[in-house]
């Protein structure tokens, strides 16, 4: 009985170290993208602040991406569908709520940088 009950402890132990370290390696990826546009653009100390803090804003209204399970990690397919997986659709307003959060960003985007930061910023947006 000991030994099932140290087992059980064990394992315990383990399962929510492994989880709370999964967590910790998923939350520096929250502002690669502040990062990436502040070495691209070069952006000053002020600048980077402002875009961080806009980054942040619109983070808050994106919805978590795949099923919340996987936290970040790409999807895998199920045997249900047997190759037709299709990426579920979005609805028309969804498509709009999205275009005019998009264009809400540009605009306050645009107010930070300036006019040559910001048309660099769209061609490497173009980019694959």
């Amino acid at each position: 009985m000991k030994k099932l009950l140290l087992t059980f402890a064990i394992m315990l132990l383990v399962s929510t170290t492994c989880m709370a370290q999964n967590n910790k390696k998923n939350a520096p990826q929250q502002f690669d993208r502040t990062e990436q546009m502040v070495k691209e653009l070069g952006l000053s100390d002020k600048q980077a602040q402002q875009l961080k803090a806009l980054n942040q804003k619109y983070n808050k209204n994106q919805p978590p991406r795949g099923n919340g399970n996987n936290k970040g990690q790409a999807q895998k397919p199920s045997n249900n569908n047997k190759g037709n997986q299709q990426p579920p659709q979005m609805t028309d307003e969804q498509k709009k709520q999205m275009k005019s959060e998009h264009e809400a960003y540009e605009k306050e985007l645009k107010k930070i940088l300036s006019d040559k930061q910001y048309k660099t910023y769209q061609q490497n947006q173009k980019k694959p």
